[in-house]
């Protein structure tokens, strides 16, 4: 996960240290995604956009996005930008009519976060 290798570069984790890395892929995006999870309005949209994304069979657009969650477009779009560390972003369309889409980036994401509570 990219996240981990970060953090190795960064020096944050050392192979040395090999106690401290995430056991499985569950405990790994626990800890990445808990400060998107927390307890405030902010975490609330995050968790809210990543879950209708888990359950969407194909890519969304932010505007698909905003009728889902029914979390206004500024806050959808800045959500997104912060969330793209979790996602696939692909252009589709033509011309005028091209839009961004949205996906989670890996199944064994979009199984962890179906199985949140």
């Amino acid at each position: 996960m990219q996240c981990l290798l970060d953090d190795l570069e960064a020096k944050k984790l050392s192979l040395d240290r090999l106690s401290v890395l995430p056991e499985s892929l569950a405990d790994a995006y626990t800890k990445d995604l808990s400060k998107w999870f927390s307890v405030n309005e902010l975490a609330q949209r995050c968790r809210q956009i990543l879950k209708v994304l888990a359950t969407a069979q194909e890519p969304m657009t932010e505007d698909q996005l905003v009728s889902q969650t029914k979390i206004r477009p500024r806050l959808v779009r800045q959500d997104l930008w912060g969330l793209r560390q979790f996602l696939d972003v692909e252009w589709a369309g033509e011309g005028e009519e091209k839009h961004e889409t949205f996906t989670i980036f890996h199944p064994s994401l979009r199984d962890y976060l179906l199985n949140l509570e």
